[in-house]
């Protein structure tokens, strides 16, 4: 539990440091579909968002990995100027 904490603690913080979203400015996306032997092969899809927070622009990027009927987040980033001092 104390790990959990410690964790939700960091987000909360670092949310602190963007500030509320102000806008989406631009969306872009990527998938990647095997032409053959699509049920054995794995479809990975990608998107960035453009977005501008409170303390200024900043990407979202997400990452999904396709497992049967479902899309499963294997990465979510934030780059963001405020989060790197």
């Amino acid at each position: 539990m104390g790990s959990e904490m410690c964790i939700r603690d960091s987000l909360y913080y670092l949310r602190g440091r963007l500030g509320s979203l102000t806008s989406i400015d631009a969306l872009r996306s990527t998938v990647a579909t095997p032409l053959f032997n699509r049920d054995s092969a794995e479809s990975t899809a990608s998107h960035t968002v453009q977005v501008t927070f409170e303390s200024g622009p900043a990407d979202i990027q997400i990452t999904y990995l396709r497992s049967g009927d479902e899309w499963l987040v294997t990465q979510f980033s934030i780059l963001a100027d405020a989060l790197s001092s």
